[in-house]
């Protein structure tokens, strides 16, 4: 039982002794119609706030269903004035910041109860509102605030003219208004309320995340066209924004996941490298508590590639460096030239080509190497982020290699290779 409940319960058992000793009337049951339920009708000015209203209604039908309820009504109808006058010291002492004005019983089986409310002493005339958010980096705090939308107007409009003394039993009703307001507006978080009542109210909210939390974020960046050195140099902007996440609910992660993805996208473009090169950006976001970021970053302008090579199975020419340097002279049309070295033997291969795109995922084409005078065709195909499949076919001499490529992670791939005479595992170090 709350402290208003026991006080109206208090105060009702004392008037009861007093209508007993009045009324004697009143503690016998007569013939006719008692009172079964009580209707509360409620008018004060200014107006109460809805909640704060069914508050002092639930009051009202508390005393009036401990003082009524039961009683014939041609009693009460006989003896309304005192019945009013009692119900209206009782709810004087109850309904602290309120003066009761008057009170009216209307009798009946369902019996009326009207009452005029005014305020009194100091109201409150303005609320400041203090947020605090529990463990959120200050990157994106903003976006919490613009979730909450015009919070303290709300909060106003609970307040704003209640008298101060009213928030003595009021208080627990304002905090509960409160608290849904920001669940509707921020469900992952619950608000710690803390009010301090005045003319000038204080409003102190502490968020605290509700369920799971982001513990850790994992950045990883890729890109076909351009080499894993010059995207280390764009991480540390990623990895800041995915340092930042952590502390966030899970479920506010997710809900917000295009918009959080949008960000990260535009931290990737924003970074000179990305204007230099002309790179789209592509990002994707897994929430979790271990979440996942994944950025695919190709340029519109240039594919280079710089990987090592270690054939394993292989007993010649087995360990070599491979560079690719391209242009894109239409969006589907690249010329470029490759460069590979084997180190066993410290020979250089040179092989200028062409390659165009079919379709999102397949591209053909066709290379010269220079160094033995040798001409190749060639098609690649990806299947999802991980895995490629080329072929290479030689014009000239028994050389064709078909690959099946797979990703380990950002700087390591492996590919099953197969030629004429030959098969082998190539363990792939891209730079």
């Amino acid at each position: 039982m709350n402290p208003l409940s026991r006080q109206i319960t208090l105060v009702v058992v004392l008037v009861a002794v007093c209508l007993a000793v009045l009324l004697p009337g009143a503690a016998y049951a007569a013939e006719g119609d008692t009172v079964q339920t009580i209707r509360v009708d409620i008018a004060a000015n200014p107006p109460a706030t809805p909640r704060v209203l069914r508050r002092i209604e639930a009051s009202v039908k508390t005393v009036g269903q401990r003082l009524l309820v039961g009683k014939k009504t041609e009693l009460i109808s006989q003896s309304h004035q005192t019945y009013e006058a009692l119900m209206q010291e009782v709810l004087d002492r109850v309904l602290v910041g309120y003066s009761v004005q008057q009170v009216a019983i209307t009798p009946g089986v369902a019996t009326k109860v009207a009452i005029v409310l005014e305020p009194w002493g100091e109201r409150v005339r303005a609320v400041q509102v203090n947020i605090e958010f529990s463990a959120v980096d200050k990157l994106f705090i903003p976006l919490l605030r613009d979730e909450l939308g015009d919070l303290a107007a709300s909060i106003n409009g609970i307040l704003l003219g209640l008298p101060v003394d009213s928030l003595e039993w009021a208080d627990t009703v304002a905090k509960n208004s409160i608290r849904e307001l920001v669940e509707a507006r921020l469900p992952e978080y619950r608000a710690a309320v803390d009010i301090v009542p005045g003319e000038q109210t204080q409003v102190r909210l502490v968020f605290s995340p509700v369920g799971a939390v982001v513990r850790e974020a994992m950045v990883s960046l890729r890109s076909d066209s351009m080499p894993n050195l010059l995207l280390y140099e764009m991480k540390p902007d990623v990895e800041a924004f995915a340092k930042a996440l952590r502390g966030l609910p899970t479920e506010f992660v997710s809900r917000k996941q295009l918009e959080l993805t949008g960000q990260l996208e535009q931290i990737a473009l924003s970074h000179p490298y990305s204007q230099s090169y002309l790179l789209n950006v592509r990002g994707e976001l897994i929430p979790g508590p271990d979440t996942q970021i994944h950025l695919q970053l190709e340029s519109r302008k240039y594919r280079v590639n710089a990987e090592a090579r270690l054939d394993m199975g292989r007993d010649n020419a087995n360990t070599s460096g491979h560079l690719h340097a391209g242009k894109f002279v239409s969006p589907e049309d690249e010329l470029f030239v490759e460069v590979e070295l084997i180190t066993n033997t410290m020979q250089w291969q040179f092989s200028p080509g062409w390659g165009h795109q079919i379709g999102p995922n397949t591209v053909v084409g066709a290379r010269f190497n220079v160094t033995d005078n040798s001409r190749y065709a060639w098609l690649e195909h990806r299947f999802g982020d991980n895995w490629r499949l080329r072929f290479d076919r030689s014009s000239e001499k028994d050389d064709d290699e078909i690959g099946l490529r797979y990703k380990l992670h950002d700087f390591l791939s492996a590919e099953l290779v197969h030629r004429p005479h030959e098969n082998f595992i190539r363990v792939i170090g891209q730079l």
